[in-house]
């Protein structure tokens, strides 16, 4: 190389294109300024080389970084979606249990306002029955004890009335125990 860059200085020299001045041929540090400075351009070459390959690695870590922030705020935006559907869900299926929990309170409202009309009409049922038991229970007996009277206080001796006043009596005794049976059978039923 040495050689080389000797042959081009002579040329350079030889045409005049150098000033002698500047440049001595027969200067012990001639050759050492050329080997510096084609060191120096080497070293120049090799800081430009080092330079840009410290540029591509600031551009590929701001690629990667970038890269890396799409798929973070991907994976967030998916995360917020998630977690809202599973929000709203949850949401949508209290909702739905807070109304299914309303509605059979209402049934249950219903039901017990029906339950207590039926009792309602049960004790009044049975009131009735019970006055209208006794109501025909004693006329049935002021019947009975009527025809009772009549035999004891009048002799009566025809027979075919005694007869029919013994019906009478068996009558309203067998009207009255039916009775007696009906309301049993009335308040069992209710």
């Amino acid at each position: 190389m040495k050689l080389f860059l000797f042959f081009v200085v002579c040329f350079l020299f030889k045409f005049n294109l150098i000033n002698r001045d500047v440049y001595k041929l027969n200067s012990p540090t001639f050759f050492y300024e050329i080997n510096n400075n084609q060191e120096s351009l080497e070293k120049t070459d090799l800081l430009e080389k080092e330079k840009q390959i410290l540029i591509n690695r600031v551009e590929l870590a701001t690629q990667k970084r970038y890269k890396e922030y799409k798929k973070f705020t991907l994976y967030t935006i998916l995360l917020v979606i998630v977690v809202l559907s599973l929000v709203g869900y949850l949401l949508y299926n209290l909702q739905q249990q807070k109304n299914k929990q309303l509605r059979l309170s209402n049934k249950l409202k219903e039901t017990l306002k029906s339950l207590e009309m039926q009792n309602k009409f049960q004790e009044q049922h049975l009131i009735l029955s019970k006055k209208m038991y006794a109501n025909v229970e004693t006329n049935l007996s002021c019947i009975m004890s009527s025809i009772e009277s009549l035999k004891c206080e009048f002799s009566i001796q025809d027979k075919t009335l005694l007869k029919q006043l013994n019906k009478i009596h068996l009558f309203t005794d067998k009207t009255m125990k039916e009775l007696q049976n009906t309301i049993l059978t009335m308040n069992k039923g209710v």
